[in-house]
């Protein structure tokens, strides 16, 4: 592997030195390229792996190596925590705040949805945006029992894993 390496290298090479890359730079080991490339795979799910093999830049990386492995996993659930913790928000608290971007002057005045948590940016995207709600300033949000929350029915029963709830 050493032998392909080194030559790979003379043919990208110009007097002995590469012409892509500082050549100053320390060469890492075997064991932090397959970390560091497993931890990428797994954080860009699989997409990074993609690349490489399509543009055939795939040669120095173990992917059967344990560390790679262990790497990739980690990136997976690095990946899982950010895009679950961004968007959804399937549970709903004994005391819950709630907002809702209203022309009404309380919650529940024009219409029975809501989002749980505060005003944010996320929660207006995932409430509808500017395209269906009045503007971002135009808020109400207040503290409501659980009871009082229903999760969404029907067809619209996936609006709940994003945080939008039903006022009963």
């Amino acid at each position: 592997m050493a032998e392909l390496a080194s030559q790979e290298a003379q043919n990208m090479s110009f007097s002995g030195k590469d012409i892509y890359a500082a050549h100053w730079l320390p060469t890492p080991s075997q064991k932090w390229v397959n970390a560091i490339t497993g931890l990428g795979d797994g954080m860009s799910l699989g997409g990074s792996r993609i690349f490489r093999e399509y543009f055939g830049i795939d040669g120095g990386v173990d992917i059967e190596s344990s560390i790679y492995l262990t790497s990739e996993t980690s990136g997976r659930y690095w990946t899982a925590s950010i895009l679950g913790g961004t968007a959804l928000r399937p549970f709903t608290a004994k005391n819950q705040l709630v907002t809702q971007w209203t022309t009404g002057s309380s919650l529940g005045a024009s219409t029975p949805w809501v989002m749980v948590g505060g005003k944010s940016w996320r929660n207006y995207i995932f409430a509808g945006g500017p395209t269906a709600l009045p503007a971002y300033s135009r808020v109400q949000s207040g503290v409501v029992p659980k009871s009082s929350l229903a999760w969404p029915k029907g067809v619209e029963k996936f609006k709940g894993l994003f945080g939008q709830r039903v006022l009963k």
